[in-house]
């Protein structure tokens, strides 16, 4: 017996500070390390290509809403999971960084309690569309996103 269960994702937790995060970057076949910038905000924020049309707020707003779409059609919980379970209501909160290229990369749980939920948050993450990249100062730019997915069921 296949039961429903509700994703919820609440609005996405974007630091608005002007300082950048700290993150090493190798330099090439050199074993030396650099620091490249992770941004909270950025200038303009990255968008998925389904929102290409559209500018700054409008822009923000469809892009959360494509990413919820995404996680809600391949948030993949195995049946036996949600058999064994019988009941959820929980929130995890997912930290990740769409980088230079676009990609969602550096996934991160930062809270939630059952692991095959957490690992089915992971995969949904890691399998974003690819993103147009974030820039600040015309300069392709790293930004972090942190966000907060309910499982209920």
């Amino acid at each position: 017996m296949i039961q429903a269960f509700k994703i919820v994702i609440l609005s996405f937790l974007m630091g608005y500070a002007s300082n950048a995060l700290a993150q090493s970057e190798e330099i090439k076949n050199t074993g030396e390390f650099r620091t490249k910038p992770t941004f909270l905000r950025s200038d303009e924020m990255p968008f998925l290509p389904v929102c290409a049309k559209l500018f700054g707020k409008e822009q923000e707003k469809c892009t959360e809403k494509a990413i919820t779409r995404h996680i809600t059609s391949h948030l993949a919980i195995p049946q036996e999971v949600i058999d064994s379970l019988k009941s959820v209501n929980e929130r995890i909160y997912v930290q990740f960084i769409v980088d230079q290229s676009g990609w969602a990369t550096d996934i991160t749980i930062l809270k939630g309690k059952t692991p095959a939920l957490i690992e089915a948050c992971k995969t949904a993450i890691a399998n974003l569309p690819r993103f147009q990249p974030g820039k600040t100062d015309g300069v392709e730019v790293a930004v972090q996103y942190i966000l907060p997915i309910v499982i209920k069921f």
